[in-house]
């Protein structure tokens, strides 16, 4: 029995090692991971005119500034600071398109116009559209500009980012002290008399 206990915690330790998928993830949050918050433009494919703004997450009505980047204004790998954030501050990125009037916000889709997610996140750099052009060590983010999700490629406005960690991905050391917890307590089980 203690064998098999001890075998179950190494594999929980050994799948929980892997890397994150490199897939973009629809509808995701990110929450900055302290430290100074550094903007990349990706580019984008867009024919509609897009702005980036950073919000308050809350209060979704009215952006915390200028517009970060424009489409079709801002060049292409043009980078920006949006200064420094403590650790669990959600970051809402949001894109107002100035040919429709609408904006659409990074995170769930209860936050948009249509219910729809319009905001994906790339963990690692992907062969995703341009967000694989992301710099080492950022995050990417792509952006759907159209009402009712368009085409779903998110490649309508894309940017990378420093410092900001995504909710769904918990840290390799939580998830090493989780399987050592596990393991032990297991063993611990196992060597307990029978009642």
């Amino acid at each position: 029995m203690s064998r098999w206990i001890l075998s179950a915690g190494l594999l929980l330790l050994v799948v929980s090692a892997r890397p994150a998928s490199a897939a973009p993830i629809i509808g995701q949050q990110l929450f900055a991971a302290g430290g100074e918050v550094v903007v990349h433009f990706l580019g984008h494919t867009a024919a509609f005119t897009n702005e980036l703004y950073l919000f308050d997450p809350s209060d979704l009505t009215t952006p915390l500034g200028s517009p970060i980047f424009t489409t079709h204004h801002t060049g292409v790998h043009s980078r920006t600071s949006l200064g420094t954030f403590a650790p669990g501050t959600e970051l809402v990125f949001g894109i107002y398109v100035r040919n429709t009037a609408h904006t659409y916000f990074m995170g769930p889709g209860g936050r948009n116009p249509d219910g729809l997610a319009h905001g994906a996140v790339s963990i690692k750099t992907a062969p995703y559209g341009f967000l694989r052009f992301a710099p080492a060590g950022m995050t990417g983010v792509g952006f759907e500009d159209l009402y009712g999700g368009g085409d779903r490629d998110f490649d309508d406005l894309g940017f990378a980012l420093s410092n900001v960690q995504p909710t769904h991905v918990p840290e390799p050391a939580s998830l090493l002290l989780l399987a050592l917890g596990l393991t032990a307590a297991g063993l611990r089980r196992a060597r307990r008399p029978p009642a």
